[in-house]
């Protein structure tokens, strides 16, 4: 059983409705000219010396007008409303790896990134590579398909650029958990505790050899005086195929009844080339609506992800400490 269940409304920054979030642009940040001039100049040594970007350290991205902007847009992802959307990368300028370069460069200086899959990869391409999302071990990340809100699996922050949005659709969507969860104490109270006992989690195959195909966390927890929130419903539906123990009426109920207010809280943002996402993964729910993308394959959809780990100790439950959301993608091999 949980220690503790917080039976009160979160009254912070955190908890906000989408209708307060479109009619302010404070979540923006523009990144200054002189910020742009410092990457490019960075970008520029770093091909000349043929530096790849697994092979940079945060010397190699000297950053000084973005590096004193990050302390405040870190924190008001760590605990302001969750999300910031940075603006107006020159990614039309870009060459081959320059992007990743940037991207990379940029998440040294957030923090440590994790592995993505079990190859190790730090550094995902999110686009359509023809698969179904359906199977049993295709992420949603790799398909065109609609994708509804969930949290992934490592990381404090999820950071997404974006090089080329589709031709139509892929618009990300946004909802606080926070605001989910005062609106479960308000009208699904008796849901509540059940988001507090462990979910069976479906691994996708993604496990180490020989071990569980699922792991074991739950939705919400309270520790701290600091609410977190991990929900992973399509790997939660699925895990029963790899346990052979079936969710209960009123878990099926409580899986629901999140996505529910999720889509009730949601704000919809269009991803615009150098655009760059970077969202609490314990505060904030995301997904995706599906999308038509060009025939043309040097105009599709492209984005890079990281799932990034803030330095220091973060308050976290066992489960979260201890598990995926801290330690990543299992490397194989």
């Amino acid at each position: 059983m949980p220690a503790s269940i917080l039976t009160t409304p979160i009254d912070s920054r955190l908890a906000w409705c989408p209708g307060e979030m479109a009619r302010s642009d404070e979540w923006l940040y523009r990144i200054p000219e002189a910020a742009l001039d410092e990457i490019d100049a960075a970008l520029s040594t770093l091909r000349a010396r043929g530096v790849d970007h697994l092979s940079m350290t945060r010397d190699d991205f000297p950053v000084p007008t973005l590096l004193a902007d990050l302390p405040r847009l870190i924190d008001e992802i760590d605990r302001g409303r969750g999300f910031v959307q940075m603006k107006g990368l020159r990614v039309a300028g870009y060459g081959p790896g320059d992007a990743e370069r940037v991207f990379w460069g940029i998440g040294l200086h957030v923090g440590e990134a994790l592995s993505q899959n079990p190859k190790g990869e730090r550094l995902a391409n999110v686009r359509d590579e023809g698969l179904d999302i359906r199977k049993g071990t295709v992420r949603g990340y790799q398909t065109r398909a609609s994708q509804g809100f969930h949290t992934d699996i490592g990381g404090d922050i999820v950071g997404l650029m974006c090089i080329h949005p589709s031709k139509s659709g892929g618009r990300s969507r946004l909802a606080s958990s926070m605001a989910v969860y005062n609106a479960l104490l308000a009208r699904h109270p008796h849901l509540v505790g059940l988001l507090y006992r462990a979910f069976d989690i479906d691994w996708r195959g993604e496990q180490v050899p020989g071990t569980s195909p699922v792991y074991r966390e739950p939705v919400y927890a309270w520790v701290d005086g600091r609410l977190t929130c991990r929900f992973a419903p399509r790997f939660i539906r699925s895990a029963p195929e790899k346990t052979g123990v079936p969710l209960s009426e009123v878990e099926l109920e409580a899986v629901a009844v999140m996505e529910q207010l999720a889509d009730e809280h949601a704000l919809d943002i269009q991803f615009e080339p150098g655009d760059v996402q970077l969202i609490n993964n314990y505060a904030i729910l995301h997904g995706r609506t599906g999308y038509e993308d060009h025939e043309d394959p040097a105009r599709r959809r492209s984005l890079l992800r990281m799932w990034l780990n803030l330095p220091g100790p973060r308050a976290l439950p066992k489960a979260f400490a201890e598990g995926p959301a801290r330690l990543g993608v299992p490397v194989h091999g």
